[in-house]
């Protein structure tokens, strides 16, 4: 059943602007647009494992403080399983314009990851689509803030292409 989701999901997802491409055991489109989204027409992953949360009781913390409590005995703790879906984005984006999102000490991508939830790399200068000057934006988050964070990234991106021609 598992794997007959998988390839539904494969077929809603593939397109055929984009011809897939393995290299070195990575998944790139051949020459993406700029923005455009890298290991498939979404770029989409699959989730990783849930993460384990523990938490602590009120009495717990006030123990650890150094606060006694002799109001209640001590609960025991229950482990919960919170599945927080996430998903990676990858998005080609042409070296000259990385600054844009760089901002002046990281401070634009903080602001991207800020306001968009998500959890946003920019791979190193050397780290490119085989073939192009591209540096890979990784964008990891929810489906949610990982689409606000590539919609943020492309409106860095228009921006700066227009002040760009502007200029010239």
């Amino acid at each position: 059943q598992q794997q007959q989701q998988q390839q539904q999901q494969q077929q809603q997802i593939s397109h055929p602007a984009y011809a897939p491409a393995y290299t070195g055991g990575q998944l790139y489109t051949a020459a993406p647009p700029f923005g455009a989204p890298i290991g498939g027409a979404l770029g989409h992953h699959p989730p990783g494992p849930p993460l384990a949360v523990s938490p602590s009781s009120a009495a717990d913390r006030d123990g650890a403080l150094g606060l006694s409590s002799s109001a209640a005995p001590l609960q025991p703790q229950v482990q919960q399983e919170v599945a927080v879906q996430q998903n990676l984005v990858q998005l080609a984006v042409p070296d000259h314009l990385i600054p844009c999102l760089l901002g002046v000490k990281g401070s634009t991508l903080r602001e991207l990851q800020q306001l968009s939830g998500a959890n946003i790399k920019i791979s190193q200068r050397h780290e490119v689509v085989p073939g192009t000057t591209n540096r890979i934006v990784t964008i990891t988050g929810t489906p949610q803030s990982n689409q606000m964070a590539h919609f943020l990234i492309q409106q860095k991106i228009t921006q700066q292409e227009q002040r760009n021609q502007y200029r010239a």
